[in-house]
């Protein structure tokens, strides 16, 4: 990796306050960082982004990204190994390195590097979100949230982990049947899983950026102070769970998580 490259991830990782052994969840859009490097003459590639992570945080750490396929809902098909990530350019990549194990919900899988990669592979969870989800492993392990020029709403699925634990009367769950492939390219069939979903019917829209702001505000995300050009943030994922469930069972999601448009 170029020097001048190498040095400068380095230096943005380390004044997000992301260290070696950290566990990091990533949502990204990578396409301003790209354009940073190439008016200075750099040409980055997105797996030269996952290579300065994956050096950075060491074999210690962990790093997950989502994989998400909301296809899969209209398709009603999912493949371990086959059906792509709707991300990112980085969260494909992810996917696709060989040292990369994907998690097995058919809409909210992801893909993970590192020693928690085992345990999160032994998870069965038929819901998306919920504390049977490895929603609730990287919280358990106080894994950051970094997020990489993209707004809070297309990026922090982590409030619909703690929306599913507290139960809001705001959304539900619904089952979903897919045909599924594991990772071995078995059939296995039909298969139902499970998503906690707006109650559309009341006219619920997910709007997570008041929350995000009010998180800002009170100096809970630590703001990139390199590269400034870029916007990125990362929060504690046990911050993000108390701060936010302190709003639900104030009553004070309605504003801050949520929306009512008929």
């Amino acid at each position: 990796m170029n020097k001048v490259l190498e040095y400068s991830l380095n230096s943005f990782w380390k004044s997000l306050g992301i260290n070696r052994g950290d566990s990091i969840l990533i949502h990204s859009n990578i396409k301003p960082l790209l354009r940073y490097f190439l008016k200075k003459k750099i040409r980055i590639y997105p797996e030269d982004i996952l290579d300065s992570l994956l050096n950075y945080i060491s074999c210690d750490g962990n790093l997950l990204f989502p994989a998400f396929s909301f296809k899969s809902i209209k398709n009603k098909h999912f493949s371990i190994n086959d059906t792509v990530s709707e991300m990112g350019a980085l969260s494909e990549v992810a996917r696709l390195h060989l040292d990369s194990k994907r998690t097995k919900h058919p809409v909210y899988s992801f893909s993970s590097f590192g020693p928690i990669t085992s345990n999160l592979l032994n998870i069965k969870n038929k819901t998306a979100y919920g504390i049977d989800s490895p929603f609730q492993k990287l919280k358990e392990i106080n894994a950051k949230i970094l997020v990489i020029d993209l707004s809070e709403n297309t990026s922090m699925t982590f409030y619909h982990h703690v929306e599913e634990v507290l139960e809001v009367d705001y959304r539900y769950l619904k089952d979903f049947t897919f045909e599924y492939h594991d990772e071995f390219s078995n059939n296995l069939g039909l298969c139902n899983y499970s998503i906690y979903v707006r109650d559309l019917e009341v006219g619920i829209i997910t709007n997570v950026n008041p929350m995000g702001e009010k998180l800002k505000n009170k100096g809970l995300y630590i703001q990139n102070k390199y590269m400034t050009e870029i916007n990125a943030r990362v929060i504690s994922s046990k911050i993000l769970f108390s701060e936010t469930s302190e709003v639900i069972n104030a009553g004070k999601a309605r504003g801050l998580l949520y929306e009512i448009h008929k």
